[in-house]
């Protein structure tokens, strides 16, 4: 929820990667020096921040693909990869 809202959860390195996150969804992928750096002064590395923005990208175009008929061979995908 708090990602959606942007609301505070409590825990301050989830407040942090929340922020990127939702700044990144916001601005085309792209996120300020700063929020980049308050992240990793939180304990984020830099592996880590990259890891959610390709969870990011990966949700995007998930979303996007339905437009185009692909939602049923994208989900089968997925689910091969998960088992």
């Amino acid at each position: 929820m708090a990602l959606r809202t942007g609301a505070t959860t409590g825990d301050i390195r989830i407040d942090t990667l929340t922020h990127v996150v939702r700044e990144a969804a916001a601005n085309s992928g792209s996120v300020t020096d700063s929020t980049w750096n308050a992240a990793r002064q939180t304990g984020w590395s830099d592996e880590h921040l990259t890891e959610a923005f390709a969870f990011l990208g990966a949700d995007d175009v998930h979303g996007i693909l339905p437009h185009f008929g692909l939602k049923a061979e994208v989900n089968a995908r997925i689910a091969v990869r998960q088992t």
